[in-house]
């Protein structure tokens, strides 16, 4: 777990890259830049209480230390196929898709804590049910303006749903953030790893067969569709369409899984 002074804007810290990605360095601890960003502007949230910040940044540093363990992995097996060897084969096939599985329960618990911020109040400091990204409770948003007369109820409504819809656009562009920087650079990285590094055309047949299996071994994506691991659901898609809408097409998660790694939404 990285240390929240990443988060709460340490001048201590030291930007780099490891070629990919560029991630902050502070005291030997390593967070990635895009969840920096995305956990101090959670960290600024006036509205949100303490609590439901610190479960966020949990999520945010989970998915900072998976980023580099998948780095780690994917350089530990670049360039290997385990032709002969069948049982060190399924092994590494079952390692990347457990890996894959847990960054997609890492993505359901940031959106866990993403409505957790939002469901905690707003700046108006009442409690409201949120639906996905934002839609709040009627009867909540009735009570809330209750007015003395009709002029008033307008602009106190009126108030209410300008305040409520900022804050859900600035919580959304903080996740969305962490998405695109942070937990998206974990799929590819295990996706990089399936690439044995031998000649195209070897190379791109054995991937399909990591992908898909043959003979006896089977593949990710079959291993993927058994009730043992996740997969991103239709549910899923809607929730990081939501999160993409303020982004520019290409760089829409939604987009880069279904033309990448189609192989990891669920039929």
């Amino acid at each position: 777990m990285v240390s929240k002074g990443f988060f709460r804007g340490s001048r201590e810290l030291v930007e780099r890259s490891d070629g990919r990605h560029r991630f902050f360095q502070h005291r030997g601890e390593r967070c990635l830049s895009a969840l920096v960003t995305a956990g101090r502007g959670v960290a600024g949230l006036q509205s949100s209480p303490p609590e439901r910040k610190i479960e966020y940044f949990d999520v945010l540093s989970q998915i900072n230390d998976h980023y580099f363990e998948a780095r780690s992995f994917e350089n530990n097996v670049k360039g290997r196929f385990y032709r002969y060897n069948d049982e060190t084969e399924r092994r590494f096939r079952s390692s990347v898709t457990e890996e894959l599985s847990r960054s997609v329960e890492l993505l359901h618990r940031l959106l866990i804590a993403h409505d957790a911020l939002l469901e905690s109040g707003g700046d108006t400091g009442q409690r409201e049910s949120v639906d996905r990204l934002g839609s709040t409770n009627q009867s909540s948003s009735v009570n809330q303006c209750e007015p003395v007369n009709q002029r008033d109820s307008a602009t106190r409504c009126d108030s209410t749903g300008t305040t409520r819809r900022k804050q859900v656009a600035t919580v959304s562009r903080y996740t969305g953030s962490a998405v695109r920087g942070g937990w998206y650079p974990v799929i590819q990285s295990y996706d990089r790893s399936l690439n044995p590094g031998e000649r195209i055309a070897e190379g791109n047949r054995r991937r399909r067969q990591r992908l898909f299996g043959q003979q006896d071994i089977p593949g990710v994506k079959q291993l993927l569709d058994t009730p043992l691991f996740e997969q991103i659901t239709d549910d899923d898609i809607v929730r990081l369409r939501e999160l993409d809408r303020f982004v520019p097409t290409e760089g829409r998660i939604v987009t880069r899984l279904n033309n990448r790694q189609p192989w990891l939404l669920a039929d």
